[in-house]
């Protein structure tokens, strides 16, 4: 919270009139990143199609971002609705596609763990 006081020019105490603490700070980051993550293409695409729209987008979001990346990899995700309800939409797109609901959930936190972001990023780029 001191460094980041102190790259915003504010003392340490300001921040704590506008968030409780490191917990909450990281939180809006995350919202703030995943909410360029797109999907409603689960609405009006085919699976594969969205599957691949929305891939690009988290890529894309984090690219924009990757000092987030390793510290949202290894940090719970409270605190955090709008992220968790942007995962919750994925998994729930792989069950109405007909996928198990242990696959699906394995599937997503395979695409969403560094090294399943490499290797996804790498398909996306490529296509």
């Amino acid at each position: 919270m001191a460094q980041l006081a102190r790259r915003l020019g504010v003392g340490t105490s300001a921040l704590y009139n506008h968030v409780a603490g490191k917990e909450e700070v990281l939180a809006r980051v995350r919202e703030l990143v995943s909410d360029r993550i797109d999907t409603a293409v689960f609405d009006r695409a085919p699976f594969f199609d969205a599957l691949l729209i929305w891939a690009r987008s988290y890529r894309d979001a984090f690219a924009r971002h990757p000092a987030t990346i390793a510290v949202f990899a290894t940090t719970a995700l409270s605190g955090a609705a709008r992220t968790t309800e942007m995962y919750e939409r994925v998994v729930l797109a792989f069950l109405a596609a007909g996928w198990p609901d242990a696959w699906a959930s394995a599937h997503l936190r395979s695409t969403t763990m560094s090294r399943g972001k490499k290797r996804c990023w790498r398909a996306c780029a490529s296509s």
